[in-house]
């Protein structure tokens, strides 16, 4: 069982540090000093698996309940998002039952082609911040909550509010089947910035 009180101070002291680097960003968040009050957070990306590329942001996808949840390609402004933790979700649903990103069960197991696959999350002008098997961050026992696996980020980076993110999986394999649809959740937990 995580410590949650441990995390969010760890959390604090990684956008300390961040903004120490990057005064200017501070300005731009409006802070004006004194101590930076943080709020639990999750973001959630989605993606029909078609191939053996999945892009989990695009441009001029916004904000939808079960879907996404920012606009575009960046975080909403003056929300930034301290990362503690990703995790994967992965559902397979008949074509007939025309579910979608939204509607689709999360709770499946992952096939090997996924199971194989990496999970690249990066910010322009800053480089990758996650690279992650996505054996690490799917929970492939069956019997027990899908959500119950998340892969830790240890360093906590930050991905800047108003700054454009790419959330990329790569298959080694094609994963689809006929008369099925495969469906990719990312959950992205950690901290904001209290306004």
């Amino acid at each position: 069982m995580k410590n949650l009180q441990d995390e969010k101070l760890m959390a604090g002291m990684a956008i300390e540090k961040f903004l120490q680097k990057d005064p200017t960003y501070k300005s731009t968040l409006g802070l004006s000093g004194g101590e930076v009050r943080l709020v639990p957070v999750t973001h959630i990306v989605t993606a029909k698996v078609t191939g053996t590329n999945i892009e989990f942001v695009k441009s001029g996808i916004t904000k939808e309940v079960g879907v996404k949840t920012f606009n575009n390609k960046a975080l909403e402004a003056g929300k930034p998002l301290i990362l503690c933790a990703v995790s994967a979700h992965y559902a397979k649903e008949a074509t007939a039952d025309n579910k979608t990103v939204a509607t689709a069960d999360y709770s499946d197991v992952a096939p090997a082609g996924l199971v194989n696959g990496e999970l690249t999350i990066s910010q322009q002008g800053r480089g990758n911040l996650v690279d992650a098997q996505f054996s690490a961050l799917i929970n492939q026992n069956a019997t027990q909550n899908n959500l119950d696996q998340e892969f830790d980020i240890a360093d906590m980076p930050i991905i800047k509010s108003e700054t454009e993110i790419d959330i990329v999986g790569k298959l080694p394999e094609a994963i689809a089947t006929a008369g099925n649809d495969d469906f990719v959740r990312i959950a992205l937990r950690g901290y904001t910035i209290q306004a």
